[in-house]
């Protein structure tokens, strides 16, 4: 191959066609799928340019860590002989998708989707052609928010804003409402492949049905694209830990479910399209370090209660854990479950950052749940002008504004005030390294 960028796309079908504990929430040994609204699929970007070859993932799953990601890389790298530093694994983060861990068919999916993830990356290998990349970004107000409001009287409130007897004047939190697309524009008379980054939170289960398999949004939102693009589509959540699509706030009026949003974004997607414009800069670059990130134990002394909350929870069920969470100014039984998770750990956890350039595009990928502000952060320091932030959201890393409003985020995340900092500073070191 000469030097010029070369591409290829698979798309694999990963929906189980059996009974599987879902991701999302506290209990997937117990949530178990009754069937199926929208199939969930792993799909795989082949890149190559000179010597450099680098697969990109989106799996349709809620997230896993790094160690769940160096198990799914472990299949693509014995089919392809790719090294897993060169193997980038995301998730769209929806809530009715098979979790990859804690019940008793995760082993078998595991290993299901895991080979669909080799299957991926040899047809991906085979599809590739010459591409030139392109790219274009967008900000779209009103079609996603933050999950926490700020009240008139100063105060800062969750789900429960409504319950607090003042107005509510705006998010607490900034919402990152840019849209960035990366087309690969192939020759060949192949299918030009197409990137959709957006930071929305693809959790629809109580419109879709709690025990139903979907993508949530992302699947019409890719069907919508494919259909009036003609294109191959992959769908990469970004910076979510805060952000939702379904705003509570009044003045945004997108309270819509999920199959009309996800219309209405594929079409927002369409006309940013015509945008699209070529980026300059040459070959592929890759940057792969761990870091140690302090544990939060601050609430260490709680676990005795935590293990009433959770334990009668799991013996019941959730409205009868957070009667019982109220008793301990829990807000919910997701609190008693970090509080256990956290004591059983050490004072740190090791964390996977990722940085990937594709010529003039700069990509930061984690496998947690950073807030919009850190991604925003990000996007605002980076030296490319296109600037992506892909996830894998397994636990939240909230930024020190969250830690000192007490947000959801920050009473169940595992890290300290003060790790969503360190980390924006790492990736946008790494960003400049690989430039």
């Amino acid at each position: 191959m000469s030097s010029k960028l070369f591409a290829g796309f698979a798309k694999i079908d990963v929906t189980p066609d059996y009974p599987i504990g879902l991701g999302g929430y506290s209990n997937a040994d117990t949530r178990i799928s009754d069937g199926v609204v929208d199939p969930i699929y792993a799909t795989c970007i082949a890149l190559t340019e000179g010597e450099e070859t680098i697969l990109l993932y989106t799996l349709d799953t809620c997230g896993f860590g790094s160690e769940m990601a160096d198990e799914l890389r472990s299949y693509v790298t014995n089919a392809t002989e790719i090294p897993g530093e060169k193997i980038f694994v995301m998730a769209t983060h929806s809530h009715n998708a098979p979790a990859l861990a804690a019940h008793n068919q995760a082993e078998k999916y595991k290993a299901f989707l895991g080979a669909a993830m080799a299957e991926g990356a040899v047809k991906a290998l085979e599809d590739r052609s010459p591409a030139v990349t392109m790219a274009a970004k967008k900000v779209f107000q009103g079609m996603n928010s933050t999950r926490h409001v700020q009240m008139a009287d100063g105060s800062v409130a969750g789900s429960d804003w409504r319950r607090r007897g003042c107005a509510a004047i705006g998010n607490a939190g900034t919402p990152d409402s840019q849209m960035v697309l990366v087309k690969f524009a192939r020759e060949e008379e192949k299918k030009d492949i197409l990137l959709i980054n957006w930071q929305g939170h693809p959790d629809c289960s109580g419109q879709i049905g709690k025990l139903k398999i979907s993508p949530s949004f992302v699947g019409p939102l890719r069907d919508t694209v494919v259909a009036g693009s003609g294109m191959e589509v992959a769908y990469f959540t970004g910076a979510d830990g805060n952000m939702t699509i379904d705003s509570r706030l009044p003045e945004y009026k997108h309270n819509m479910n999920y199959r009309r949003y996800a219309v209405h974004m594929g079409t927002l997607v369409l006309g940013l399209m015509d945008e699209l414009a070529e980026v300059e800069g040459e070959g592929i670059a890759t940057a792969r370090t761990y870091v140690e990130a302090p544990v939060d134990h601050s609430w260490d002394h709680m676990l005795p209660q935590a293990d009433e909350v959770y334990d009668l929870w799991k013996a019941t069920d959730k409205a009868t854990g957070d009667e019982l969470g109220k008793k301990y100014s829990f807000s919910s039984v997701y609190q008693a479950r970090a509080i256990r998770s956290r004591a059983k750990m050490g004072a740190s956890r090791t964390l996977e950052l990722n940085a990937v350039r594709i010529g003039g595009v700069g990509i930061a990928v984690g496998t947690y749940e950073m807030f919009s502000e850190s991604g925003l952060e990000i996007k605002l320091g980076s030296p490319y002008e296109y600037t992506m932030v892909m996830t894998s959201n397994s636990s939240y890393i909230p930024s020190r504004r969250a830690f000192a409003n007490r947000c959801y985020e920050s009473d169940t995340g595992f890290y300290a005030e003060g790790t969503a900092e360190m980390l924006v500073d790492k990736y946008l070191e790494m960003l400049n390294k690989i430039k």
